[in-house]
């Protein structure tokens, strides 16, 4: 492989990788709005520092 065929495909698999990473954060964070207007519905406040922690480290995971 020459170096311009190996810089190309790693250009690929990096865009490849950052579109299913953009496709898994789209589904959680759907998952995630359901389970927290579920748990917020039934707990009220008691589930919100719950919820937000789970909101910070998802945005933290997805942000890295």
């Amino acid at each position: 492989m020459k170096p311009g065929e190996a810089r190309d495909a790693g250009r690929a698999a990096g865009d490849t990788l950052r579109q299913l990473t953009r496709l898994v954060r789209g589904v959680h964070l759907a998952v995630t709005d359901t389970v927290h207007s579920a748990l917020d519905a039934a707990l009220g406040p008691v589930a919100r520092p719950v919820l937000a922690t789970s909101d910070a480290v998802a945005t933290g995971v997805y942000a890295a």
